[in-house]
């Protein structure tokens, strides 16, 4: 006899047969356990991901202070240097002074 065919009444009675021999209206076991797997793998990437944006971030970090240092010593050096400048200019006259009042012994 075709389903269309059936009393309406008969054919809820077989629905609900149905349902209950498909486990009713509780989800499957194997869904579930699978929506469980899907959102601990959405866990670990989020957390992945976050883990990655505070390496990224360190790394900025790192990187804006190492530049910092860098520039430090740059100018430090540049002090130096001009230092050193001076002290040799500061050497040459005082050469030239000693020169103008002792010219025999060099």
């Amino acid at each position: 006899m075709p389903l269309n065919k059936l009393n309406p009444s008969k054919l809820n009675s077989w629905k609900e047969l149905g349902s209950q021999l498909a486990g009713g209206n509780q989800p499957d076991p194997l869904v579930a356990l699978k929506d469980k797997e899907i959102n601990v793998k959405q866990q670990d990437l989020a957390a992945k991901q976050q883990q990655g944006q505070q390496k990224i971030n360190l790394e900025k970090v790192k990187i804006g202070k190492k530049e910092e240092s860098d520039k430090a010593k740059i100018e430090s050096n540049e002090d130096i240097a001009e230092l050193r400048g001076r002290i040799a200019r500061e050497k040459l006259k005082q050469t030239a002074k000693i020169k103008e009042i002792f010219p025999q012994k060099f």
